[in-house]
C-alpha cells in the first residue's frame, strides 16, 4: 500500500456548518481509484473500497447507509453497492452492456443506469432492483450520461449529446435536458453549443448545477431549474468539473484540476467564495455529499 505522503487539507467551514459535511470521493492514494470518506471538520480520510479496479460515478442512498458506484474492471463495467458500516460490496449488474450508474431513488428501489442494451453508444434506463425490469428513458444516436432525479422524482435531469465531434467542437455538443418521469418527454434547458454534462438539482429543486466544457476546459455553471438565469461560477479559471450540491444547498463541491493535479473545492452560489477542501499530491475527484 502506498503511504500518504502529501499534505491533506480539509478546510473547516466556519460559520457555514459547525458540524461539517460528510463526503465520499475518488482517489488514487492506493494506486487504483478507490472510494474514500472524510468529514470537512477534521482531517481523517478513510478508505471505503480497496480493489485494483477504477471505482467511479458514486451516488449515495438517501438514508446515507450505502453507496452505488461503477466499477471499471478488466472483463467489463459493473454496478456495485458498498455498505458503509460493514464495507461489504455487492455486485448489482455485471452484464456486458453496463456503462454506468448515476442515481438511486429515495426508496432505494430504482437506479438510473446507462447501458448499450438497445444502442451501441448507450441509453438511459430506470432499473428496478426488485424486479430486474429496465425502462428505457432515451432514444438518441449519441451519448447520454450523468442523470439525476429531481427532489420529488417527477423529473430527471441529464446530459444528452445532440451532435458528434467536429473540427470546432472536438467532443461534440451535449446539452442539459429535463426528462419527465410520467411520460419521458424531453425539455431542452441549455443551448450553449459545448459539452454540458453532470447536472444535478439543488436540494430545494430551484437550481441546476452542471459543467460546461469548451474543447477540454470546463466551468461550473448554475441556472434556474427551468434553464433561465445562467451564470458561470468559475469564470474560465483552471479546469472545473463534476459539481455536486451540499445537502443544505449552500455549497457546490467540484473537481478543480491545476497542472494535471485534481483536488476538491467548494464554491458559493454567487461564485464569490472559493475554498480548497481536499488537496493532496494524489488524484482527488468527484466529491459527493452524504445526504441528511
Amino acid at each position: 500500500m502506498r503511504y500518504l505522503i502529501g499534505l491533506i487539507t480539509l478546510v473547516s467551514l466556519v460559520g457555514c456548518n459547525s458540524k461539517g459535511y460528510y463526503l465520499a470521493f475518488a482517489s488514487d492514494r492506493d494506486d487504483a481509484l478507490d472510494i474514500y470518506l472524510t468529514k470537512t471538520d477534521h482531517d481523517d480520510v478513510v478508505n471505503l473500497t480497496n480493489s485494483p479496479s477504477t471505482e467511479y460515478n458514486m451516488t449515495w442512498t438517501k438514508d446515507g447507509r450505502e453507496i452505488y458506484y461503477t466499477s471499471y474492471e478488466k472483463d467489463g463495467r459493473k454496478v456495485k453497492r458498498v455498505n458503509l458500516k460493514t464495507k461489504t460490496v455487492a455486485t448489482i449488474l455485471s452484464d456486458s452492456t453496463v456503462l454506468s450508474v448515476s442515481d438511486v431513488s429515495k426508496d432505494a428501489r430504482v437506479l438510473i443506469i446507462s447501458t448499450t442494451e438497445d444502442h451501441p453508444k448507450g441509453e438511459l434506463y430506470l432499473y428496478d432492483l426488485e424486479t430486474g425490469m429496465k425502462t428505457r428513458l432515451t432514444r438518441n444516436e449519441f451519448y447520454e450520461s450523468g442523470a439525476k432525479f429531481s427532489t420529488n422524482e417527477k423529473s430527471i435531469i441529464a446530459s444528452i449529446q445532440i451532435q458528434a465531434g467536429d473540427s470546432v467542437n472536438h467532443s461534440g455538443i451535449a446539452e442539459i435536458f429535463e426528462i419527465t418521469t410520467s411520460n419521458f418527454n424531453l425539455n431542452k434547458l441549455t443551448d450553449l453549443k459545448g459539452f454540458n454534462a453532470l447536472p444535478e438539482y439543488s436540494p430545494n429543486g430551484e437550481f441546476v448545477a452542471f459543467h460546461h466544457c469548451d474543447n477540454g476546459i470546463c466551468d461550473i455553471m448554475l441556472m434556474n431549474s427551468d434553464g433561465s438565469d445562467l451564470i458561470n461560477l468559475t469564470k474560465g479559471i483552471d479546469d472545473n468539473r463534476w459539481p455536486r450540491w451540499s445537502p443544505d444547498g449552500k455549497w457546490i463541491a467540484f473537481t478543480k484540476t491545476i497542472e494535471k493535479n485534481s483536488d476538491i473545492y467548494f464554491i458559493s452560489l454567487d461564485g464569490e467564495v472559493l475554498m480548497p477542501v481536499i488537496t493532496s499530491e494524489f488524484r482527488d475527484e468527484i466529491a459527493v455529499f452524504k445526504p441528511r
